[in-house]
């Protein structure tokens, strides 16, 4: 054998072990595929104030260690100017693919956040641009931009990875031959090539193409897995592009002039159609997506948010003061009135909020003992006891959250709410007696205002006012209770640490009166004059500082 023949020998084995190793490769595919593609994410169609930003750059984190390129802003908005779209507001898809096919990208992810009733919802699609086939479309919900925003991008981008992942690593099946029409050529186009043009569409045979509402006899996952494994037949390649004029128009055509070029072809291909045949190869139309279905023959994963969230603050601080004035029409003030001093006071609120409705639960209890000195008047001296005592107070309202401004995580809510407190107030026994024990049940209505100065500062502030329906005393009593008013006040300021914790500091004033009729029966002080039909009133003013923390 000479060397020629060795030579040859040698070159033909290299190649067919390559040509081995190639279709090995091809066959078992890998995330690795993924440094091939080159995907097109636009902005997001949203307000300002959505999270869409956010949310872009979340998936675009997310995707960019395992895919080959991402098409860059600048690129996407010299095509938009090419297109001469600019001055359009709301991007609809068929823009966003068109701006694809211009960067040359073979992936295209479409984002559109829309807002009502307080609910910002996300739908996010995975197309892929040769085709214009809707690979996956994923929905997602939350109510604050400025906190969910980014996790919501986070997993709406492993998501995408994952389908993306799987569409590369499912095997190829083998395209049947497709024929093209040349413009130069007039006679009709075969038969097989009825459904190429404009999409490149690949048919499948009858038996086993999925029915326009998604009901094939296979398991969803299997219908996911069977469409995402089209992708990997189709990848545009500038050699592709330049050999074939039905995938992409030539670099030297307009996007104009190469639409209307598909549209001729197009409409000479359907006139040449068999009549008998039109309703059956008509393409059906995709039907709408609807929330936790699936959409025509692909899963419609969900992304969904928490049934409801709750705010928990704990507080430390101290009563100011608590003054009970004790007078009659007889009497402008009795020596029975007393004033306590700053008094510990442990104060816990919660707030649950619904995150499918507007409507709110506020509970909140308080607790502060205290002591007080008192005199004892008696024939001999005068005799000094100290009673003690405690004051537990407990809230309960419902609301209903409604936003002024519709600025993200900066909103200005306004809750009207209807609810109740209940003021329970024991004493130890004592002569005389001077202080005594008191429950005391209100009826409150009113309404809490949400003011954000900043993305970490806000004001809570409230006012509520209502009728006191029971208030009783014991051992003895000022007399027969009757009508009394309560009026609350509170001022707060939180300040976010991060998304979960805020420091707060808090204070409220509670005022609160009540008139009786006939005789009391407690003691009266020998220096003092008799009365009847007196009124009490109550002066409460409190402070605290604490922690806040978001579930």
């Amino acid at each position: 054998m000479d060397e020629a023949n060795t030579t040859r020998l040698l070159f033909t084995y290299i190649a067919v072990a390559g040509l081995g190793v190639h279709t090995l490769s091809e066959a078992q595919a890998s995330p690795a595929d993924l440094r091939k593609a080159r995907i097109a994410i636009p902005t997001a169609n949203a307000k300002p104030d959505a999270g869409g930003t956010a949310l872009i750059n979340e998936i675009k984190s997310v995707l960019r260690p395992y895919v080959g390129e991402l098409v860059s802003t600048r690129a996407m908005q010299t095509a938009l100017k090419n297109l001469r779209q600019t001055k359009r507001k709301k991007q609809s898809l068929d823009l966003h693919h068109a701006i694809a096919m211009q960067v040359q990208a073979n992936w295209l992810i479409h984002v559109n956040i829309s807002y009502r009733s307080y609910l910002y919802t996300v739908k996010a699609r995975l197309v892929r641009v040769v085709d214009k086939d809707v690979v996956a479309t994923i929905r997602s919900e939350f109510y604050a931009p400025g906190q969910e925003a980014t996790d919501r991008g986070r997993q709406l981008g492993l998501r995408f990875l994952e389908i993306l992942t799987k569409s590369k690593a499912a095997p190829t099946p083998s395209p049947p031959p497709v024929a093209t029409v040349r413009p130069e050529e007039n006679r009709p186009p075969p038969r097989r090539a009825k459904a190429a043009p404009k999409t490149n569409r690949q048919r499948r045979p009858r038996e086993n193409r999925p029915s326009s509402l998604g009901t094939s006899p296979d398991s969803p996952a299997k219908r996911e897995e069977t469409q995402l494994s089209d992708s990997s037949t189709v990848k545009p390649t500038p050699s592709a592009s330049k050999s074939d004029p039905d995938r992409s128009p030539p670099k030297s055509q307009s996007p104009r002039n190469s639409l209307s070029v598909r549209k001729k072809r197009e409409r000479a291909i359907a006139a040449q159609k068999p009549t008998s045949n039109m309703n059956e190869r008509k393409r059906r139309p995709r039907p709408k997506a609807n929330l936790g279905a699936a959409e025509s023959n692909k899963v419609v994963p969900q992304l969904s948010p928490p049934a409801s969230s709750w705010y928990i603050a704990l507080n430390a601080g101290a009563a100011i003061f608590r003054q009970y004035d004790l007078a009659s029409g007889s009497v402008d003030r009795s020596d029975l009135s007393y004033r306590l001093g700053p008094q510990p006071l442990v104060n816990l609120y919660g707030q649950w909020q619904s995150q499918s409705t507007p409507w709110t639960i506020d509970m909140g209890a308080s607790f502060r003992p205290f002591a007080r000195k008192v005199l004892i008047n008696s024939d001999d001296a005068a005799t000094s006891i100290r009673p003690q005592g405690y004051i537990l107070d407990g809230q309960l309202s419902v609301g209903y959250t409604l936003p002024l401004s519709k600025n993200g995580n900066r909103s200005f809510l306004i809750t009207p709410k209807l609810g109740t407190r209940v003021t329970i107030n024991p004493i130890d026994d004592h002569i005389g007696p001077v202080l005594l024990s008191s429950s005391l049940v209100t009826i409150l209505a009113g309404s809490d205002a949400l003011i954000p100065l900043s993305d970490r500062l806000e004001i809570q502030a409230g006012i509520d006012a209502g009728a006191i329906v029971m208030y009783e005393e014991s051992p003895a009593d000022s007399g027969d209770a009757g009508t009394g008013l309560s009026a609350n006040v509170n001022l707060g300021f939180r300040f976010w640490i991060n998304t979960r914790w805020a420091f707060t500091v808090d204070g409220q004033f509670i005022y609160d009166q009540i008139w009786f009729s006939g005789q009391p029966s407690r003691e009266i002080p020998p220096v003092e004059t008799p009365f009847e039909d007196a009124q009490i009133r109550f002066l409460d003013l409190q402070t605290s500082v604490g922690l806040a923390l978001r579930l």
